[in-house]
């Protein structure tokens, strides 16, 4: 039986937490991420991305969940070297996979050259 919009949500945020590779099999090969920083398409350029990102960017605490249908919003903290960031992410999933990820958050916070 495929996973539910919360059980795809909470696997995700698992799997981040713990450092582990993301599972693949969560998202779907269509998979549009979007972000202030821009637009990615395709779920390899988000996983590749994403274990880049995991030196730098760690999940530190789930602040809120909300589910809506085949839709989650996750609202949360992430820690990076220059402090902690909060984050609000919108989840769409269909047919048991993670479609489309929107995530939100002050890019002048990130880490970098000023």
């Amino acid at each position: 039986m495929p996973l539910d919009a919360k059980q795809l949500a909470d696997a995700y945020y698992d799997a981040w937490r713990s450092g582990r590779p993301l599972p693949e099999e969560l998202f779907s090969e269509d998979l549009v991420f979007v972000s202030p920083m821009g637009e990615m398409r395709g779920r390899g350029a988000f996983l590749a991305s994403l274990a880049q990102l995991g030196g730098v960017m760690k999940l530190e605490r789930i602040r809120r969940e909300f589910v809506d249908g085949q839709d989650v919003c996750v609202i949360y903290d992430t820690r990076t070297p220059a402090g902690t960031i909060p984050m609000a992410e919108w989840i769409r999933t269909e047919n048991g996979q993670i479609t489309r990820l929107e995530v939100l958050f002050d890019p002048r916070k990130l880490p970098g050259p000023k």
